[in-house]
């Protein structure tokens, strides 16, 4: 076939380059980066929605700060840590078990460490009829703890381990783009001989 004749139903043909080309590779980027940009913004949108708990949300374990810019920093956490999985999953997927364990082993010395510390400080300042209360306090903890983003680590490290799980297995999988072995049933065995 020349170089002029161009097969029709190719990319050639309709005017299209194959989805692997360059153009293609910076629009899906791109593309990619505007929508964790859009989710982002939304994440910080949702501290401006009119809600006030007021002093319902305290107690003997603290007072929480306002529900809904508390609920946007730790979305725009969650939103931070699913871009780098995606980042990952689609650049880098060699670096994803060890980035899973990584981020699981420092989401669970963290919650260990930093609420553990703070309930302990708290049990020498409050009477101890109300150490019972240590369950609320560490819930507490956790949820205003915007700049120690446990819960989004750890779930950002088990999204890691499962989608390197997903790769290795793929990856172990035999390819299918290799042709199948001929079995020859029809012929019996004596007359393969002849």
């Amino acid at each position: 076939m020349s170089e002029d004749v161009v097969e029709i139903g190719s990319p050639r043909a309709a005017g299209m380059c194959p989805a692997t080309c360059r153009r293609h590779a910076v629009g899906r980027r791109l593309l990619g980066l505007a929508g964790w940009l859009t989710a982002a913004c939304t994440a910080v949108a949702v501290a401006f929605l009119p809600f006030d708990a007021g002093e319902s949300l305290c107690g003997i374990w603290g007072c929480f700060p306002p529900v809904t810019a508390l609920a946007a920093l730790h979305l725009l956490w969650a939103v931070g840590f699913a871009m780098t999985v995606w980042t990952v999953t689609t650049e880098w997927p060699a670096a994803l078990r060890p980035l899973g364990w990584l981020l699981v082993f420092t989401a669970v010395a963290t919650a260990a460490a930093v609420p553990g510390r703070d309930v302990f400080r708290w049990f020498d300042h409050v009477p101890a009829e109300d150490h019972h209360y240590w369950p609320r306090r560490l819930g507490y903890t956790l949820a205003t703890r915007t700049d120690v983003p446990l819960a989004q680590t750890l779930a950002a490290g088990v999204a890691y381990l499962m989608l390197g799980r997903r790769v290795g297995v793929d990856r172990a999988a035999p390819s299918t783009n290799q042709p199948a072995q001929v079995v020859n049933v029809l012929v019996p065995s004596s007359l393969e001989k002849s």
